[in-house]
């Protein structure tokens, strides 16, 4: 009966995951792809193409996903769709797999909670049916803990645990190299369990990693001339969660065009050959962003404890933030994710009663919790996200099973005080109360209303996205509909009434793209509220402040972040200049334009507002060589186009 309970929930798993892949394939959730899952997409069609070194540069992009696809498309054909059905079997496979460590490690109750709850839970539906990597990192990672020796007790494990340990610790490396930070804890384990076998056995542990590791870095080194173990992206994202911009999520640069991965690795790339003055391989970039966080982590202690504290509770909060698509904009088409009552706001807090209350009593306690730790010193190190976050969440889940049991386990004793022994049963009975003392605290910090990090998971920009593929496929009927919601979320929305003024001009309806237009304008000029100013960095506050026509006070914190901040002199007296241009104070604004472009004499932004200084005290000609060298600098510059087009017109040229 207990067998066919669980072969019941395992098939309900997939049954939800298939029920929520129906629920959304002619949505914009799946009939788009977005960033990540877009590049992985096309990576994997050359792949199966014939590309099997899988480009001609050093992996930029965790590449094991790419190579999964390609399989799955040069046997099946290369339909997004597809994959995912092996998918929702891999996620019903790692429902399987926590049900069965929890059985090993804790108990049978514990297990069944377990089960249940990662069947049930949103969020692995959710992962298990998009085109991204995070589903098999579950299903590696839960296959590293079922066959690595975890029992502390055990002196002499056999060796195939270690490895296979190895081996699927690789694995998981070539979807997320932050795997890595668990070897430290490894290494701990089997000092401390026996060091008279701590060389035999890390050897066959790193023979295992070597087999899967070995040829990627071979190939690196054949395709991009750097001996590269796995991606050169480490650099850049080591600076994207530690800049004087950072809050904690995932904030793009504003140098990078998109946030798409073939544009952010040769932007990152390019951006450092320019501060650098010579041009940057890929890895050298990588070492050149390691180099800028660790100056701003140096020069401002205060600004990165706060944002280290930022990191860890974005760890440990209910939202699940977005850094692709995003869970809340999937939720708004599928009645299959609205399982409320099952958040990590709610799994979290238990869970750590339940990690409190097994300290002891499972010899897999320590490696547990070393993957956790190891997750959330990755987000500590990076940056917060959703996906970062999910390989530690099976394991919070076991915890969560664990303490679930326990608090049965609890009623069920009380039941027999009413018999003889009273008073030996009170005894013998745990008491569960104290951990309330860790459970109401940690609900209160999971859970509580953070503007920030709600604000990051809002679904504004899914829609923005979802209704600019509409319109480039001609569906206007669509497009307007999702800039209708895009309103409804956030009716001060300034880029959706541009994009709805677009969009009424290409239908027609030239009045009403006016007045969008003007609303636009107006959202534009709105002013930022200073509650959630107080968690801006000083540069997103000074950015707020003239944005809100607020110069002189943006003047001023900009002059603070200049003195505090050399390395970004650049940008900073760039941004001064424009202060000084909006005050009318044009001679300090050139004097300003001209020192940033004393330090980088091919900043086109300070070109382009040179341009518009000297339009502003009406000299056209002058203006037009400005803006020809912005241009010449940036053939792509937009701007500078339409000002050029624009003083030709004024002059009474074609």
């Amino acid at each position: 009966m207990k067998t066919k309970w669980v072969i019941l929930t395992l098939l309900a798993a997939a049954a939800l995951r298939i029920a929520y892949l129906i629920e959304v394939k002619d949505t914009p959730v799946l009939t788009f792809l977005y960033i990540d899952s877009q590049f992985y997409h096309n990576w994997a069609a050359k792949i199966a193409a014939g590309d099997i070194l899988g480009g001609s540069r050093v992996f930029f992009m965790a590449p094991f996903y790419a190579y999964f696809l390609a399989a799955v498309y040069a046997v099946l054909g290369a339909d997004s769709l597809t994959p995912l059905y092996f998918q929702i079997f891999f996620g019903t496979v790692s429902c399987l797999l926590i049900f069965l460590l929890t059985d090993k490690y804790f108990s049978r109750k514990a297990a069944y909670a377990a089960l249940l709850i990662s069947a049930l839970y949103p969020v692995f539906i959710f992962y298990d049916v998009v085109l991204l990597k995070e589903n098999l990192m579950v299903l590696f990672i839960l296959l590293f803990a079922l066959v690595y020796p975890l029992d502390a007790k055990e002196p002499q494990p056999r060796w195939t645990g270690y490895f296979l340990g190895g081996l699927f610790t690789a694995i998981s490396s070539l979807m997320r190299a932050n795997i890595f930070l668990l070897l430290p804890f490894l290494l701990f384990f089997e000092y401390k369990r026996n060091k008279g076998m701590l060389l035999r056995n890390s050897l066959i542990f790193a023979l295992g990693l070597f087999i899967v590791i070995f040829p990627v870095a071979l190939r690196n080194k054949i395709a991009g001339g750097e001996w590269v173990i796995t991606v050169a992206e480490g650099g850049m994202n080591f600076w994207t969660g530690n800049n004087p911009n950072s809050n904690g999520a995932y904030v793009g640069a504003d140098f990078i065009r998109s946030e798409e991965p073939e544009f952010e690795d040769e932007d990152f790339r390019a951006e450092a050959s320019k501060r650098t003055g010579r041009e940057l391989s890929l890895k050298e970039a990588s070492d050149y962003w390691y180099a800028e966080s660790f100056r701003f982590i140096s020069s401002q202690p205060a600004r990165f404890a706060h944002l280290l504290y930022r990191k860890f509770i974005g760890f440990i909060h209910k939202t699940e933030l977005p850094s692709d698509l995003n869970f809340y904009f999937a939720r708004d088409f599928s009645y299959t994710l609205r399982w409320d009552i099952i958040h990590f706001g709610i799994i979290f807090p238990f869970a750590a009663a339940g990690m409190l209350f097994a300290r002891k009593k499972s010899p897999a306690n320590y490696i547990f919790l070393s993957i956790i730790a190891a997750n959330l010193l990755s987000s500590l190190i990076f940056f917060n996200s959703s996906r970062y976050r999910l390989p530690a969440v099976p394991f919070i889940i076991i915890y969560c099973g664990y303490f679930i049991s326990a608090v049965i386990d609890s009623f069920e004793k009380n039941k027999n005080l009413k018999t003889a022994g009273r008073a030996k049963t009170r005894a013998q009975k745990p008491s569960l109360w104290p951990y309330a003392a860790v459970i109401v605290p940690l609900f209160v910090l999971s859970n509580y209303k953070d503007t920030i990090y709600e604000g990051i998971a809002a679904k504004r920009v899914n829609y923005i996205n979802a209704s600019t593929f509409y319109f480039r496929a001609g569906n206007y009927s669509k497009a307007e509909e999702m800039l209708k919601r895009c309103l409804e979320i956030d009716p001060s929305y300034a880029l959706a009434y541009e994009r709805y003024a677009v969009l009424l001009d290409k239908t027609g309806r030239k009045e009403e793209a006016g007045r969008y237009l003007k609303q636009a304008a107006e959202a534009n000029l709105q002013k930022y509220d200073p509650r959630a100013s107080r968690e801006m960095s000083s540069d997103q506050r000074a950015y707020a402040l003239y944005k809100n026509k607020q110069f002189g006070e943006a003047l001023k914190l900009f002059k603070e972040l200049l003195a505090k901040n050399p390395q970004s002199a650049k940008e900073l007296r760039n941004n001064i200049g424009l202060c000084y241009m909006e005050l009318n104070e044009f001679d300090k604004a050139r004097a300003s334009f001209e020192s940033s472009l004393a330090i980088d004499p091919s900043y086109d932004k300070a070109f382009f507002n040179m341009g518009l200084l000297s339009e502003r005290s009406g000299n056209l000609l002058g203006a037009l060589e400005y803006y020809n060298k912005a241009l010449a600098i940036n053939p792509e510059y937009k701007k500078a186009k339409q000002k050029i087009a624009l003083i030709y017109q004024n002059l009474g040229k074609k």
